[in-house]
């Protein structure tokens, strides 16, 4: 399986700031793959599938869940896991009269402020991430500090990096 990588965050707890910084782990990813990248690398590992093949089902598969969804059902892709939405809004005292109007408020639709995917992984999914391996790497600011300097060094001893020498004419 895989390799999750993660840098350490030590972080105070802002409930009890008498208690002691506790170090904490965050992911860090090594990029983003796009449906397009996706499609590629399933088209290459086993799939009989053609990278344009994979890619319209893809996006067949968001047109639909989304309709499906947006009807009202749960939509649960087996191994892979369920979608569903959540509401997000604000509570409304319909039982409280306003005291100038006297009209109580009814909740309505308009009183819905967000709609929230959800994805709840399959066993079978869980399973497979559970198998992952952890690695830990420098922040992303540490990286970039560390190839900038190495850049500056290769520059300075006339390198390309790859053992080659670089003549500047």
């Amino acid at each position: 399986m895989g390799m999750i990588q993660y840098v350490k965050v030590t972080r105070k707890n802002l409930q009890d700031p008498t208690e002691p910084e506790k170090t904490y782990a965050t992911s860090q990813s090594r990029g983003r793959i796009g449906i397009n990248a996706l499609a590629k690398h399933m088209s290459l590992h086993g799939s009989p599938f053609s990278r344009g093949t994979i890619k319209a089902v893809l996006e067949d598969v968001v047109d639909h869940v989304t309709e499906l969804i947006c009807d009202g059902n749960i939509v649960d892709l087996g191994i892979l896991g369920t979608f569903n939405v959540k509401l997000i809004s604000n509570g409304v005292a319909e039982s409280v009269a306003d005291p100038k109007t006297k009209i109580k408020p009814v909740f309505s639709a308009a009183d819905i402020d967000a709609v929230e995917l959800r994805f709840t992984p399959g066993e079978a999914f869980k399973e497979m991430l559970s198998e992952c391996e952890f690695t830990e790497v420098p922040p992303l600011k540490k990286q970039a500090e560390a190839m900038k300097i190495e850049a500056e060094k290769r520059k300075e001893s006339g390198s390309d990096g790859d053992g080659d020498v670089v003549v500047h004419e």
